[in-house]
């Protein structure tokens, strides 16, 4: 069976001879054209019936990295909660360092910078910062576009093409 590129190469072929003038080779022409559109139907029906099951599987996918990601963050739930467990304990123990024949753990402040809580309502402005952001206007770009205006940063493309199923 022919792939839908070279039947589309053969309708073009066949394009060729259409203005031919003879009563035969209208007749002839008219005939291959019919089954070769048939073809081209037939080919383009079973496309989308992959498609559509192509569609089905990454369903199938899109809910199966779902159920491993919630998978995994309860796993990583269990662990913080097991974590907080043992700190807990340390805590009411008064331990630092805890040995075991596998595992040594320790009780450690957290690095870094040191937490702070900021009523942001009531900071004076010398705690401020100001700042200034910008913020490309596409629609006036493309206003000044379509009204012909030429403008060297910007341009209105072709609109690109595709399918629709149903």
């Amino acid at each position: 069976m022919e792939s839908l590129r070279e039947l589309t190469n053969d309708m073009y072929a066949l394009l060729e001879y259409a203005d031919s003038t003879d009563p035969d080779d209208q007749q002839v022409f008219q005939d291959t054209l019919d089954g070769l559109v048939a073809v081209i139907e037939k080919k383009a029906d079973s496309y989308c019936t992959v498609m559509d099951q192509i569609k089905a599987n990454i369903a199938l996918h899109d809910m199966e990295i779902q159920r491993l990601t919630d998978r995994k963050r309860a796993m990583a739930r269990n662990i913080q909660r097991m974590q907080d467990a043992l700190l807990a304990a340390m805590v009411a123990m008064d331990e630092k360092k805890i040995r075991t024949d596998h595992y040594t753990i320790t009780r450690c402040k957290d690095g870094g910078k040191q937490p702070m809580s900021v009523d942001e309502e009531n900071v004076p402005d010398e705690f401020k910062v100001k700042q200034i952001t910008y913020k490309t206007d596409k629609d006036k770009i493309r206003a000044a576009l379509e009204a012909g205006e030429e403008l060297p940063f910007a341009q209105l493309r072709e609109r690109g093409e595709h399918i629709m199923v149903k």
